[in-house]
């Protein structure tokens, strides 16, 4: 890996852990700069995956993984926004700007990133075993993070559930959409 390369994946990493310890210890003394904070982390976050994707899939296959992720994540997105089905009946507010087709424009961004990490993790704890172990393991990564994050999402007021369930008002058809959405992300991609 050339230098350039491997200085502009750390860089991009840095700055995302930079943008989580700031937001935990500063930024409840400094609200606005929340609105600058959270477009540079997640943005942060993408090029870091994107970067990793490129240096170890080799460009070819990096497009084709962001472009699977993002592609299947909004098509998952908007269907579910216009349908209820495979997450739950549900509606973004305007938060994170405006919305393309009823969707905020950072979660299919979110879906290539936090893809991108579950899928390494999925080929870590697979091991050597066969790739349908990398997929259901990446797939359920995935649903694991959403358990972490979308409670955060929801309390922030990113968007509401039209049909509360038990698990911080998240119904428990979104996880299971969670799974299904990842495991054909991937399986698209392999």
């Amino acid at each position: 890996m050339n230098r350039l390369r491997m200085w502009a994946i750390h860089s991009a990493l840095w700055l995302y852990i930079g943008t989580l310890v700031y937001t935990a210890l500063r930024a409840p003394l400094h609200l606005p700069l929340l609105v600058f904070i959270f477009p540079l982390s997640a943005l942060s976050f993408v090029a870091f995956s994107a970067l990793h994707a490129w240096e170890t899939e080799g460009g070819a296959r990096a497009l084709a993984f962001i472009g699977t992720t993002i592609g299947i994540g909004f098509a998952a997105e908007w269907v579910g926004v216009k349908t209820g089905w495979p997450f739950g009946a549900y509606t973004y507010s305007n938060r994170m700007g405006g919305h393309i087709f009823g969707v905020s424009p950072f979660v299919p961004p979110a879906w290539f990133m936090m893809g991108y990490v579950a899928w390494r993790l999925g080929e870590w704890l697979a091991a050597e075993r066969h790739r349908a172990w990398q997929i259901l393991l990446a797939a359920w990564c995935m649903t694991a993070w959403d358990l972490l994050i979308d409670p955060i999402m929801v309390y922030q007021n990113h968007w509401t559930w039209l049909e509360p369930g038990a698990y911080f008002g998240i119904p428990a058809q979104n996880y299971a959409g969670w799974f299904f959405t990842a495991a054909l992300m991937y399986t698209l991609y392999w």
